[in-house]
C-alpha cells in the first residue's frame, strides 16, 4: 500500500496572535496597509510544501505546516545546530500513528522569508518520515505563521508573508474570484483554526492543514455521517502516517459531495482515517491547497481562497486516488 502524510494536530502548547495586540485600530489607513515582511520559495513533495529556513545562521529544510501548533524540529536537527533542552518537561503530542514525547529548545535566532524571529523556542522530538528522499529538519508552526498575514501561493511555489493587518476590509494582494470564509476556532481550543465546509450536506469543520498530504474524514465524523464499517470495509486500504510512531491502515471512501464556501464537487474520494480528537471533523490537506492560491489572515481569523482552480483540484485527485 502506498505510505501517505496525515500529519495531525501535533503540539499541546498554546500560544497568542501577538500581532493582534500591538495591531493599530482596525480599518484605520495604517491598520489596512499591505506591507511585505519577506517571501521563500516553496518545493513541493508530493503535496507537502517545503521552504528553507534559518536556525543560528544554518539553513534547515522544513514543512509549511498551518495545522502545526508548534514549529518543530526532529532530533538530529537539533542535535545537529547544538540546541539543548530547556529544563522544561517532556511533553506529549498526539496524532496518527499514536502519540510522541517532544522537549523544548532554544535558539539564539530563527529565520524565515527574510523574518527574524530572536529567542526562538522549538518542539523536538522524532518524525517518522515515509515520503523518501532526504527527511526534512522539522516543521514551521502556526507558532510563527500567526505572526502574519500570509499568502500561500502553492500552485506557483511561493509564500509570501505581509505584516498582520487587523483590518476588517483588507483583501489579498491578487485580483482574480475569491471565497471568503471565517477562520473557526478549532475543537481543540489551543490556538489553531478551522473552515466551515460541508461533507455529504452536514456541515462540519475541518482544519486547514498544509502539513497533510491529503485531506482526510476522522473516522468518528464518517460514522456520524452513516458511513459503516462494513462500507468502509469494501473500500481500497491505503497506509498513513504522522507524528505517531506507527503507520495506520486507513480506507479511501469516495463522498457523495464536498462543499467549500460556495463551490461543490461530487463523488470526491477522501482518507478516512483514526484521527486524535483535537483534530477536530477533518483535515483539509495541500492536495486541496496545492490547487488553489489562498491568503490567511490570523489577525481578522479570515482566509480567502482563489475560486478559478477549485473544480480541477478535487478533480485532479479524484483520478489520482482511485
Amino acid at each position: 500500500m502506498r505510505q501517505l502524510l496525515i500529519r495531525a494536530v501535533a503540539v499541546a502548547i498554546g500560544f497568542a496572535l501577538a500581532a493582534c495586540s500591538a495591531a493599530p485600530v482596525p480599518d484605520r489607513a495604517e491598520a489596512c496597509e499591505l506591507k511585505p515582511a519577506g517571501s521563500a520559495a516553496v518545493t513541493m513533495l508530493r503535496n507537502v510544501p517545503l521552504i528553507v529556513a534559518a536556525v543560528d545562521g544554518h539553513p534547515i529544510r522544513v514543512v509549511l505546516d498551518t495545522g502545526s501548533e508548534s514549529t518543530f524540529l526532529t532530533i538530529a536537527a537539533a542535535r545537529r545546530l547544538g540546541l539543548h533542552a530547556d529544563g522544561q518537561a517532556l511533553q506529549r503530542s498526539e496524532g496518527v500513528g499514536g502519540s510522541a514525547m517532544h522537549y523544548r529548545v532554544v535558539a539564539d535566532s530563527f529565520r524565515v522569508a527574510g523574518a527574524t524571529f530572536p529567542d526562538k523556542s522549538f518542539s523536538v522530538g522524532t518524525m517518522n518520515w515515509q515520503l523518501g528522499g532526504e527527511p526534512p529538519d522539522g516543521f514551521l508552526g502556526s507558532d510563527v505563521l500567526a505572526s502574519f498575514d500570509v499568502d500561500l501561493d502553492l500552485p506557483n511555489g511561493r509564500v509570501t508573508f505581509y505584516r498582520a493587518r487587523a483590518c476588517g476590509r483588507a483583501t489579498p494582494p491578487w485580483d482574480w474570484p475569491y471565497m471568503v470564509l471565517p477562520l473557526q476556532p478549532s475543537p481543540s481550543g489551543i490556538g489553531l483554526f478551522g473552515i466551515p465546509m460541508r461533507l455529504d450536506g452536514q456541515l462540519v469543520t475541518a482544519t486547514l492543514d498544509t502539513g497533510a498530504e491529503f485531506t482526510t474524514v476522522a473516522m468518528s465524523t464518517a460514522r456520524a455521517l452513516g458511513i459503516t464499517a462494513d462500507a468502509l470495509g469494501r473500500d481500497r486500504p491505503v497506509s498513513v502516517f504522522g507524528f505517531g510512531p506507527k503507520l495506520q491502515t486507513s480506507r479511501i471512501h469516495v463522498f457523495r459531495d464536498v462543499e467549500v464556501g460556495e463551490d461543490a464537487s461530487e463523488n470526491v474520494p477522501l482518507i478516512v482515517a483514526d484521527l486524535p480528537p483535537r483534530a477536530g471533523d477533518m483535515l483539509l490537506g495541500s492536495d486541496f491547497l496545492s490547487r488553489h492560491r489562498a491568503f490567511l489572515s490570523y489577525a481578522t481569523q479570515r482566509i480567502f481562497i482563489s475560486r478559478a482552480q477549485f473544480v480541477t483540484a478535487w478533480m485532479a485527485q479524484t483520478d489520482a486516488r482511485r
